[in-house]
């Protein structure tokens, strides 16, 4: 998924995910809020890559009920 930020190629794929998610998310919030947990939940497995470990639960929780109200 991430090879698409650097990989034209890999581009398509990378953006259908992203608006795949949005499109779920959207069944059950607003399209803005789809977004902004979309692009939250892109971050967040970045970090989890980079750090060899998921993000705390109860942090995870916090971001996302914050990202809906």
């Amino acid at each position: 998924y991430f090879a698409g930020a650097s990989n034209p190629q890999l581009r398509a794929y990378s953006l259908r995910w992203f608006d795949g998610l949005v499109a779920v998310l959207s069944a059950h919030v607003d399209e803005v809020r789809a977004r902004a947990l979309a692009v939250y939940v892109d971050g967040a497995f970045v970090h989890a890559m980079l750090h060899d470990a998921p993000l705390d639960r109860d942090e995870l929780q916090a971001a996302i009920a914050g990202l809906l109200r």
